[in-house]
This record gives structure tokens, C-alpha cells and sequence, in this order.
């Protein structure tokens, strides 16, 4: 009747779980121990009975040769049916108030002690749907219950809280309707980890049942969360999150798509800027009344909205992001009826951000960006427009391999060259010094549990026959899902990213054909004002060089009104460099280095101290500095200078605020695509006719706006 092993997401499921096998197995039970049928009569299979007649044959004149065998079987078998009655009977008397006591205790949704690194509660479909038909449900008769379709509600409680040290998320949303209310999640812990949640938003499975062969239902699988369901209907309403020393992300979803989502009057504080992060967000949305609030030294808190993404980056082959859904006919919606959009999220009262150290707080925007390849997948992903979801859909959850490899033969090929490659990589290294870096210990662990197993599968042959969605190996299911994607919309082309070009041509080089990996178009813009400090007036004829990587570089002289406006660039990091050597950045509000100032001891040390810290973490500062010996010599000099007219010590710490600082005195900035495009404002002193430095340059990176 079940293990006694928890091997669901929830105690309460688990419970719920052996009350069901108790119905069934008392109702299996009962047509062996009842003496009478449901409807009065006797009981033909009545066991007892059977028993005893066996019993009579023994006195017949020639008995049965096997009738002590027979009559010791089905003594065996009503020893047992009593036995698992009796235990089923314990169970449907004890266990709805174990349930009752987990309901009165808020502990529905709580998460075993052993799973309680990967979430503290989870909602998942079984625990939800356990809960639903106890609190709104009823039994119809035995093993048999009705969920009415009710929310399921998680509210009023304020001790969850991170602590453990590799706990990654508190609580989880992986069901359709769902209502979180009331909440309150801590996490007081320090730590750089990215990647762990206050609010998790996951797509249940998508899929349905039908008649087998035998004529019993059976499950089939259409879909999970990474090969794009769709959660529905889930509301997070008057939560507070509270993580000021960590990068927690606060309400969060990455995989797959959703619809009908309400995110309501929640306070957030985090350190970092995640505070709410939505990948693929459709119609019928609701985003606001949220307060977040910027935890002192951490980044300004945002609402943003990325796409939905096909198949993850299980091992270095690519991202697959939808910018743009194709309109699809009815018919095609089999397995899911909507249409696919994203539409306009409102906001029935303004969202509020307040400042770290700051009283009252200003209306912040939502970030849209779902038509936008986010920037973190600028090195390793694609972009659809025109998807075909339905189209999608149906080819993933009806073709087996053999009719992929059939329909997809690059993608078939590629399949088993990427699971080679980087099986092979994983467990032996890369030489020298790759393009996509040394290998992980992480990564040689996917290496050995999943690509391994995944590609001698492969070449068995056994999988053959087997539906895509039903290969138990996440490797191949999650590669097919891009391949198929990919032949169902259009890849947007590729944005020219200077340095990091190579390393995405690597990663893509398994789910895109060379054609689509060729088709890289410089998109970017560089804008900046630049305006004599005295004078306030522009500063004219100014020339400069933009480095991105010693090859696409552009140069340029600001114009009349002192502008540099540049497009048709690499998009990214660069490094802005004015012609006159004599005119070198300063951080914004900071004054310029006082004429005849002396450079000490200190500052050169601290000076080559930044600039091997930017070289070891930035490659456009590395690639500047190998691009010409003079550079390494130019950097430091300016370096020195600043950090003099700073009067810094050899005791002076590179904070943060330090480290930013001396990017904005090297020129370090970066390219924008359209959507994204702003003005960066800029000063200078100027030179006299005389050649005497009046002045110098000083530099503000912070973004004006730009419409």
C-alpha cells in the first residue's frame, strides 16, 4: 500500500496519497470479505465461502490431486486481504487527522526536511489538488473524489525564512491556481549565489489523459517547463520579501511561458536587481502596487520582463529565446486552445521604487524587454520571431526520434556530435586557452550523469521508437526542443558583440546552420554629449577613437553641438579614448586633478593593483591593453594621476564605489541597442589656443534617457 519513503513534493501529498491507496485497496479487499454485494445479494467472490467448498471437495470420492495446494492459496490470499484491509482500515481512521493537524499548523505545502535545500514549500499539482478536494471537494464513493476547481490559497505565513547554507528557494508555484497571500520570506544570509528565489513561478506539465490498449486511461505527455507550458491563473498578493545582504531574487520565473498572473501590492527588499523577473509573460497580466525598496550598497531593484526560452543551456548549446509568436489557425491548437501573445500588462496602481537611505519613493517602470534578446543570452543564444507555437508543439509531442532524424537531419546530426564534443571536453579538459574557458567542476558532473548515458542511448538505437517527449534523457529532450523550435519560427539575426563573437559562434555552432550563425548585423549606438565645464558651452572638434576589439573599432570628432551620436556598432563593453592625451576622464561629481599634482608611491601601486583587477575580468580592458604595448602605459598614467589628485593611501580599500570610479577615469562604457539607446553626458575643460590644460574631461556614465 505504498512505501513508507516520502517520495512526494509534500507530506501532505504523501498522506493523501496512502489514504487513495487505502480506498482502493479496501474497495479491492471488500469484493473478497463482504458476505454481501452493494446491492444486497450475496456475494459471489465471497472468499470464505470459497474456502469452505474447496474444503467439501476434499471428502468427494476422487478429490482434486492439487486440492491442499488450493485451499492453502486461498487461505494465503484472504490472510492477505485481511491483513491489507486491516491496514487500510488504520489508515482512513488515522490519517485525515494527521492531514487535519498539517492544515491547522499552515504546513500544507511545507517540503520534507530532505528536500529542503531546493525549497522550503512548494505547490505543486498533487499537493494542490489534494488539498483542493478536502477543502472544497468531497468523496463520491470509495477511492473516488471531485476537485470542485477552486483556488488553491497559501496565506498568513511570516516565519519562512533561508537560513540553511545551500537552501536555494522558499517557496515554489509549479500548479495552475494558485493565490499566495500574505507572506513573509527572509533570507539574513551573505552570499554571492546567484540563482536562488523568494518566489519561484514554474509551468506545471502539460498533457492529457486517453484510453490505452487495455482500455484503462493512461497519461500522455505533451510538454514540461522547458519545452515551453504555459502557468496559468496564479496570484502573489501582499508579500513581503526581505533579503538586504543577498542577490535573492524576489518573484521569479525563467522557463516556459504564463497567462492570467497577478504580482499585487508586494514589498520587496533585496540586494540585488531581480526584484521581480518574469521570462515570458503573455496576455492578461497584472503588475502593480509593489514597493521595492534598495537594500543599502545593493543595485536599484526592477521590474522586468524577459522572453519565454526553449530548452535551456544544459551544456554549452545555446539558448533559444521567443521574441514573436506566428498567428496560428484553431485547428492547430490541439493540445493548447489559446493563442500565443504577449500582450500589455496593466497596472492599476503605480509600482513604487525607494531608494537605499531615501524616505519616499518614485514611480518605477516595467521593464519590457520580452521582444528583446536579454543580454545575458547576447553570448550563447537566438532569437525567434514568427514562432509557431502550436506547430511546435504538435511535432515535439507526437514525432518519435526516428521521425526527427528523419525531418531534422542537421538536427540530428548535430545532436550526436554536440553530446560527443562535450562529453569528451567534460571529462578531459580543453587545452590551451578556449574560447568557451576551462571546464567546470559542474560541468563534469553533467558530463558524466546526463551526456554519457545520453549519447550511448543514442547510438543504441533503442530510443528509436520511442516519442521525443518520452526520452527519459533530459540531454536529447532538451536540444530536440530547440532544433524544433528553430524550424518553426524565424532566427532574428545575430547582433555583432565584438569580443564575445567567437564564444557564441562555438555555442551555436550545434543548433544553428552556418548561414544563421553568418547573418551578424552591428546594431548598436554610442551617444554622449560632451560640454566645456567652465563655459557650459559644446565642445567642439574633440577627436576620439571607440575600441571594441582592435578590428571594429570607430573614430570619430564631436560635432558643432559637441556630440558624438555613432551607429552601426558592435554591440557591448568598449573603451572611449580622446585623441588629445592630455585630456583624460574623471568619475562624475568628482573635480578635476589640481594642476602640478605629484604622483605618489601610493597611487601607483594602487593604480596597477585596478588595472590587473580589470584586465583579469574584463576583456575589453584586456583586449585593450594586448592591442598595443603604449595602452598598458597610457592606462596607468591616467590611473596614477587620479588616484593622486585623490590623495589615496596604501591603506585606501578598492571598495565597489572605487572600482567604478576608476572605470569612468579609462573610458570604460558600453553600445546600446535601440530600445535600450540613452545619452551619456560628458565634460571637459578646455585646452587655450596656447596649449596650456585648462581643464580636463570629465565623464558622467550614468544614462540620461533617450526617447
Amino acid at each position: 500500500m505504498g512505501s513508507p519513503e516520502i517520495n512526494s513534493h509534500t507530506l501532505y501529498s504523501h498522506y493523501a496519497r496512502l489514504l487513495q491507496q487505502a480506498h482502493e485497496v479496501l474497495a479491492q479487499a471488500d469484493r473478497y470479505l463482504q458476505e454481501t454485494a452493494p446491492d444486497g445479494q450475496p456475494n459471489p467472490n465471497y472468499l470464505p465461502v470459497y474456502i469452505e467448498k474447496l474444503k467439501q471437495l476434499r471428502t468427494v470420492a476422487n478429490p482434486p490431486a492439487d486440492i491442499e495446494a488450493r485451499i492453502a492459496r486461498q487461505e494465503s490470499h484472504l490472510q492477505q486481504y485481511r491483513q491489507r484491509s486491516a491496514k487500510a482500515r488504520q489508515i482512513l481512521a488515522e490519517y485525515p487527522g494527521k492531514l487535519r493537524a498539517i492544515e491547522l499548523a499552515n504546513n500544507v505545502f511545507q517540503a520534507p526536511a530532505a528536500q529542503t535545500d531546493d525549497c522550503l514549500f512548494i505547490l505543486d499539482q498533487e499537493t494542490c489538488s489534494a488539498h483542493r478536494v478536502r477543502q472544497e471537494g468531497g468523496v463520491t464513493g470509495p477511492g473516488e473524489v471531485t476537485d470542485i476547481g477552486a483556488d488553491t490559497v497559501f496565506r498568513d505565513r511570516h516565519d519562512i525564512e533561508l537560513c540553511g547554507e545551500n537552501q536555494t528557494d522558499a517557496v515554489r508555484v509549479w500548479s495552475h491556481r494558485v493565490r499566495l497571500e500574505n507572506l513573509t520570506i527572509q533570507d539574513r544570509r551573505s552570499y554571492d549565489t546567484a540563482h536562488r528565489d523568494a518566489i519561484q513561478l514554474i509551468p506545471p506539465a502539460l498533457g492529457y489523459f486517453e484510453a490505452g490498449e487495455d482500455g484503462k486511461q493512461q497519461y500522455v505527455r505533451v510538454a514540461d517547463q522547458m519545452a515551453g507550458a504555459v502557468l496559468e491563473d496564479v496570484v502573489v498578493q501582499g508579500c513581503t520579501i526581505r533579503a538586504p545582504r543577498a542577490p535573492l531574487q524576489g518573484i521569479f520565473a525563467s522557463d516556459g511561458f504564463c497567462r492570467r498572473i497577478c504580482i499585487r501590492e508586494n514589498d520587496i527588499t533585496i540586494r540585488g536587481a531581480h526584484a521581480i523577473s518574469i521570462a515570458g509573460m503573455l496576455d492578461d497580466c497584472e503588475i502593480s502596487g509593489n514597493v521595492l525598496h534598495q537594500a543599502e550598497r545593493g543595485e536599484p531593484p526592477a521590474i522586468t520582463l524577459y522572453p519565454g526560452r526553449i530548452g535551456g543551456n544544459m551544456a554549452e548549446d545555446g539558448v533559444v529565446a521567443v521574441l514573436g509568436f506566428a498567428g496560428e489557425p484553431e485547428a492547430l491548437r490541439q493540445h493548447y486552445p489559446h493563442q500565443m501573445q504577449y500582450g500589455p500588462v496593466s497596472t492599476d496602481a503605480p509600482n513604487r521604487c525607494i531608494p537605499a537611505g531615501a524616505g519616499a519613493g518614485e514611480g518605477i517602470t516595467i521593464h519590457d524587454s520580452r521582444t528583446l534578446l536579454p543580454a545575458s543570452f547576447l553570448r550563447m543564444g537566438a532569437g525567434l520571431q514568427d514562432f509557431h507555437y502550436h506547430a511546435y508543439l504538435q511535432a515535439y509531442s507526437s514525432l518519435t526520434l526516428a521521425q526527427y532524424q528523419v525531418q531534422d537531419p542537421f538536427g540530428a546530426r548535430m545532436l550526436e556530435a554536440w553530446l560527443e564534443t562535450r562529453s569528451n571536453e567534460y571529462a578531459g579538459g580543453r587545452p590551451g586557452n578556449p574560447v568557451l574557458g576551462p571546464v567546470s567542476p559542474e560541468q563534469q558532473q553533467i558530463g558524466e550523469r546526463f551526456l554519457k548515458p545520453a549519447l550511448e542511448a543514442l547510438r543504441s538505437g533503442t530510443l528509436a521508437a520511442v516519442r521525443l517527449v518520452d526520452i527519459e534523457h533530459s540531454a536529447i529532450r532538451s536540444f530536440v526542443m530547440k532544433r524544433l523550435a528553430i524550424l518553426q519560427g524565424q532566427v532574428e539575426p545575430l547582433a555583432h558583440i565584438a569580443l564575445d563573437n567567437a564564444r557564441r559562434d562555438q555555442t551555436l555552432a550545434f543548433i544553428l546552420t552556418l548561414e544563421q550563425r553568418a547573418n551578424i548585423v552591428r546594431m548598436a549606438f554610442l551617444d554622449a554629449g560632451v560640454r566645456c565645464a567652465e563655459t557650459g558651452q559644446p565642445a567642439a572638434g574633440l577627436g576620439f577613437r571607440v575600441f571594441f576589439d582592435g578590428v571594429d573599432d570607430a573614430r570619430g570628432v564631436t560635432g558643432a553641438d559637441g556630440c558624438i551620436a555613432l551607429s552601426g556598432l558592435p554591440l557591448g563593453p568598449c573603451l572611449l579614448r580622446l585623441d588629445d592625451p592630455a585630456l583624460t576622464f574623471v568619475p562624475a561629481g568628482a573635480t578635476p586633478v589640481p594642476a602640478g599634482v605629484k604622483v605618489t608611491e601610493a597611487a601607483t601601486h594602487l593604480a596597477g593593483t585596478l588595472l590587473k583587477y580589470f584586465r583579469d575580468r574584463l576583456p575589453v580592458v584586456a583586449a585593450y591593453l594586448a592591442h598595443d604595448e603604449a595602452h598598458a602605459d597610457y592606462c596607468l598614467g591616467v590611473l596614477e594621476r587620479w588616484l593622486a589628485g585623490r590623495r589615496v593611501t596604501l591603506a585606501t580599500v578598492t571598495d565597489e564605489p572605487l572600482k567604478q570610479e576608476a572605470l569612468s577615469v579609462l573610458g570604460v562604457m558600453a553600445s546600446f541597442r535601440a530600445p535600450e539607446r540613452r545619452t551619456i553626458s560628458l565634460q571637459v575643460d578646455c585646452h587655450s589656443r596656447e596649449g596650456s590644460l585648462v581643464g580636463r574631461l570629465t565623464g558622467s556614465l550614468r544614462g540620461s534617457g533617450r526617447t
